[in-house]
């Protein structure tokens, strides 16, 4: 592949690289791991020791402690937790590349679609893109899904001259929906709008060949099957449950009380029914959480709100991409390319799907409508400047007010974001392991309250325990002076302490306690820690 490039697109491609890998690994530690990261990263150590996950399962093809996680961000991290452990960088560094193979593959998708010049733009501005430096600097699954689904429309795009690439997009495309749910919805819908586009209506078997078609269709039927199969387990059920449109019971609630309240004081008497019913207000839900993609706030002004996904809470685009994303959708109308055109609005207006189904805007569901929003983007500032007037004038107005942004945004996410969001982090929990694994040979017992938010899963990662004991412990958890569902890891017991401060003090020997600050009301005395220059949100309490 990069054999095809010429040497003066690798020099710049190189260099929009490593800025890239800069901006997404700077400080990549200060932030402390949050509870789908231990979760992710200590089933990967746990298979790299055992082959077991850590419930004991053997190989799962999806994972029971993460709802049904898809097994695809887990297996593809051991790797990297068997070169760096179970920590950060573990369970990180997958997608920090994941980052670094969508600036190279919307490189090649631009560069398909309309010129090398043009891709090579795109590439520089998903190396800087808002969204994408956040999605590089978490451990997220829907990061690996972009990459491979992106990957994939590449692919697509490439078999047009390669036929034999249609295989391999289907592969990328399978691997993507085993990645992150969110693929499963999307990719399906997506896939004749590429199949349209490459095959130029010609007919299939002419165009790709009786072999690759097969072969193709098989992988198809393979990944949907075992999709199915993952999306149909008890626990993604469960969690489809609580948070799908049709199927959230407490948004369900709220609707019935709406619905019989509108029914009762609507005019229209025994008709109402057909204007107030479940079918009318969840359709209303949808469309208000689908439409809610495309508003100025979620893009361009504060995002989706979670501190995780958006640690500048900013918006997903830059302020200057209103314009240039305009721009560029004037340039295709004006130029007539009407085949880009309506690939990359059928893009656009695919990929909210899932998030629409789940909720409103999401950061990670919707991560689909960046490849495409970044191409209109790279479109306005290679092709669209150019209709206009002034254009050097223009652009220089555009890379300064860009980069005053741009500089905004790196002073929140490095120096500003650390402090502010470290709770949506868990930070409580690495603070209260870090203090556990560093005082625990001075006390005979160690209790870690599990209202400390994701301790029990922080502890066994920062310590980096036998995951021979861990599985052990969740299968048999102890039961410990009447309280039950405790987990033992030598002097170590973490769980749900009753009437602490009695219970503490019936116990033989030096006792730790390290609890959330809300339990402070559990004790007469007790020290709040602290942390840095700030409160850490423990409270500790000792018995001698």
């Amino acid at each position: 592949m990069l054999a095809i490039l010429r040497k003066k697109t690798m020099v710049w491609l190189l260099l929009i690289l490593i800025l890239g890998f800069f901006l997404r690994v700077y400080k990549l530690s200060q932030l402390p791991l949050y509870g789908d990261e231990l979760t992710m990263v200590y089933d990967s150590y746990s298979l790299l020791k055992t082959g077991k996950d850590q419930l004991g399962n053997a190989w799962p093809i999806n994972f029971s402690m993460g709802e049904g996680r898809p097994a695809g961000y887990v297996y593809a991290s051991i790797p990297f937790v068997a070169l760096f452990g179970p920590g950060v960088w573990g369970v990180r560094a997958l997608s920090v590349l994941s980052g670094l193979g969508v600036i190279i593959a919307i490189y090649f998708v631009g560069k398909q679609l309309f010129s090398e010049k043009l891709g090579l733009v795109a590439s520089f501005v998903a190396s800087v893109s808002l969204w994408e430096i956040s999605l590089s600097r978490g451990g997220f699954e829907a990061h690996l899904g972009l990459f491979l689904a992106l990957w994939g429309v590449w692919l697509f795009l490439s078999s047009r001259r390669k036929p034999t690439n249609l295989i391999w997009a289907v592969v990328a495309w399978g691997l993507a929906v085993h990645t992150y749910p969110t693929y499963r919805v999307i990719l399906p819908v997506f896939l004749p709008m590429m199949l349209y586009f490459v095959g130029g209506g010609q007919k299939l078997v002419r165009f790709y060949g009786k072999k690759n078609l097969v072969l193709a269709l098989f992988l198809f039927l393979f990944f949907t099957v075992t999709s199915f199969q993952q999306t149909f387990s008890s626990s993604s059920i469960d969690r489809v449950k609580r948070i799908g449109v049709f199927s959230d019971r407490e948004l369900t609630e709220r609707l019935v009380q709406k619905i019989n309240y509108e029914r009762s004081i609507d005019s229209l008497g025994k008709l109402a029914v057909l204007f107030h019913n479940k079918p009318v207000e969840r359709l209303e839900v949808l469309m208000s959480n689908y439409f809610q993609n495309f508003s100025s706030q979620f893009l361009f002004l504060t995002g989706d709100g979670n501190p995780r996904h958006n640690m500048s809470e900013m918006g997903e685009f830059y302020w200057v991409e209103v314009f240039l994303i305009t721009l560029g959708l004037v340039f295709l109308v004006t130029k007539k390319k009407w085949r880009e055109l309506v690939l990359l609005l059928a893009w656009i207006l695919i990929s909210p799907l899932a998030s629409a189904i789940t909720g409103g805007p999401h950061a990670l569901r919707s991560a689909f409508l960046l490849p495409p929003l970044i191409l209109l983007s790279a479109v306005g500032m290679v092709e669209g400047i150019s209709l206009l007037p002034g254009r050097k004038f223009i652009l220089f107005g555009i890379m300064v007010f860009w980069f005053f942004q741009f500089t905004l945004y790196l002073e929140r996410i490095y120096f500003l974001a650390p402090q502010k969001h470290g709770r949506f982090w868990s930070e409580m929990a690495q603070t209260a392991s870090w203090l556990t694994l560093k005082e625990k040979d001075k006390y005979d017992l160690i209790l870690l309250s599990d209202r400390v938010d994701n301790i029990e899963y922080a502890y066994q990662v920062y310590a980096e325990l036998d995951p021979v004991e861990v599985i052990s412990q969740n299968q048999k958890p102890i039961e410990m002076r009447g309280v039950k569902e405790l987990k033992q890891y030598g002097q170590v017991l973490i769980g749900q302490f009753p009437d602490t401060e009695v219970f503490i003090k019936n116990l033989s020997g030096r006792v730790l306690y390290l609890g959330d600050i809300t339990e402070k009301n559990r004790f007469l005395q007790y020290q709040t820690l602290e942390a840095g220059d700030k409160t850490s949100g423990i409270v500790r309490f000792e018995k001698n």
